[in-house]
């Protein structure tokens, strides 16, 4: 009986120390991402779940904003990464929105390839009329992942264009179809 106690009391410390761990190691990469110096006050872990592989963490972060104003309105201008260290607001979005676009045509480019093997095999073009269906045509045998959104969360526009050729686009940064920043299957 005596032996349960140790074994337990030394599993219940081993857990502790794991969610603490796990606790410091988000903590520390929030507060140093991109080259971020935030103080290690800054970060603050409010709850942690782990799924797996995966864990998603609720954090708070204290830094500092500069504002500028326009007009009679004020306009978030840079944000603080660290001690003197503040970056601009409008390049971490246009750096956002980079990604996001490279991000849009990889899965673009994956669809169209599922498309590809589809024709190789049937002859003519996914006949939908929906992009839902497309994926639904597609998956698992010709597109091994299930891609339901783009880069800005809004689902793909497909067309079939006769028997071999359709129209395959995000609606972009603006969400709407048929505007100047479509992304377009070539």
């Amino acid at each position: 009986m005596r032996c349960r106690y140790p074994t337990l009391l030394i599993g219940t410390i081993l857990l502790l120390s794991c969610g603490k761990s796990l606790d410091k190691q988000i903590q520390d990469q929030v507060r140093t991402t991109a080259n971020a110096e935030l103080d290690a006050d800054a970060v603050e872990i409010l709850s942690v779940r782990e799924s797996g592989d995966q864990a998603i963490a609720e954090i708070s972060v204290k830094t500092a904003v500069r504002m500028r104003k326009e007009g009679k309105h004020w306009v978030l201008d840079e944000v603080r990464l660290g001690d003197r260290r503040w970056e601009k607001v409008d390049r971490i979005l246009e750096a956002l929105e980079e990604s996001r676009k490279a991000e849009t045509l990889g899965q673009i480019d994956q669809i169209a390839h599922g498309i590809h093997k589809y024709v190789e095999v049937s002859g003519q073009v996914p006949q939908v009329m929906s992009y839902e269906e497309l994926i639904d045509t597609l998956n698992p045998r010709y597109l091994p992942t299930v891609i339901r959104v783009d880069s800005w969360w809004k689902p793909f526009g497909y067309e079939p264009l006769g028997n071999a050729a359709y129209d395959l686009r995000s609606a972009g940064p603006d969400g709407k179809f048929h505007t100047d920043d479509d992304l377009v299957s070539k």
